[in-house]
């Protein structure tokens, strides 16, 4: 019986945006000697879905031929304004339109 569970790499971060802007980020990779069975993001949110102000988290689960499972979380904070976060966040410049992670394969939209 195979126990190792799958590993997952590329994590995405924590990340921080104002109502209004556009999420995005790489999908995790999933690996496995026995093979990956699916690989899902919880909540399942689809390209183009919209979240509103708070502390969201997500997660995405591998699980691998034999059922075992492994996880990886993130978090996605919206603000209604900027005030109160760290200063390197406060220092975006105000034409950004965006927060972008990596390839765009995941995108939820903000809204105002």
């Amino acid at each position: 019986m195979h126990h190792h569970p799958p590993k997952l790499s590329h994590c995405p971060t924590d990340t921080y945006s104002v109502v209004g802007e556009r999420i995005s980020w790489t999908v995790p990779k999933a690996t496995d000697n026995v093979g990956i069975r699916d690989l899902w993001l919880e909540p399942r949110v689809s390209d183009g879905s919209r979240i509103g102000p708070g502390e969201h988290m997500f997660r995405y689960v591998a699980e691998d031929c034999h059922s075992n499972k492994a996880e990886c979380r993130f978090l996605v904070s919206v603000k209604i304004s900027e005030s109160g976060w760290p200063t390197e966040l406060k220092s975006r410049t105000q034409t950004d339109t965006s927060v972008i992670i990596g390839t765009v394969l995941n995108t939820i939209n903000v809204p105002f």
